[in-house]
């Protein structure tokens, strides 16, 4: 292919443009807005994960969940337990890992969200029709379901719950 002739992958030709794009902007917004509320984005994706699960989840749990490294994970949990908003207890389940838990000041830190995230979609949508909001809703849930994601956590298998076993005990 001759220079200058590639095809341009995120000027917004495509739908997979469109998406990537928004999805961006809709990162930037949540981070932005998640900051004044002092966490970071992904911070406040680890707390919502916890609020879900009172009896603690592990942090290779947490990282499926939130599709993020294992070095991310270690740096915001650091800062979470730092800052008081989760707890780390061992898992009587497996003596090598650890649960994490919100605190009391992360419930509290949690409750903040909700607003924020009306806030984020009342930006979003300015402008569109009732009709239109949940039309557009429902067609990203078909684009997710087409591409084999049901909204639901991963099920894991013997091994990846074996490499969990063994990746748990350095958190």
């Amino acid at each position: 292919m001759k220079p200058g002739r590639f095809p341009q992958m995120l000027g917004g030709e495509t739908l997979l443009s469109q998406v990537f794009l928004t999805a961006h902007a809709l990162g930037r917004a949540f981070q932005s807005a998640a900051a004044a509320k002092g966490v970071s984005r992904t911070q406040g994706m680890i707390l919502g994960q916890l609020a879900s699960h009172p009896d603690g989840v592990t942090a290779t749990r947490l990282r499926q969940w939130i599709g993020i490294t294992a070095a991310g994970m270690s740096t915001a949990l650091t800062d979470l337990e730092r800052d008081g908003l989760i707890e780390r207890t061992p898992n009587p389940h497996d003596a090598r890992s650890l649960l994490i838990h919100l605190s009391e000041q992360g419930y509290r830190r949690l409750e903040e969200f909700p607003r924020v995230v009306q806030a984020i979609d009342q930006r979003v949508f300015a402008g569109f029709s009732e009709e239109e909001r949940r039309l557009l809703k429902d067609l990203l849930e078909r684009i997710r379901l087409n591409l084999g994601d049901d909204g639901r956590p991963e099920c894991p298998n013997e091994a990846d719950m074996e490499n969990e076993r063994k990746e748990e005990h350095i958190d």
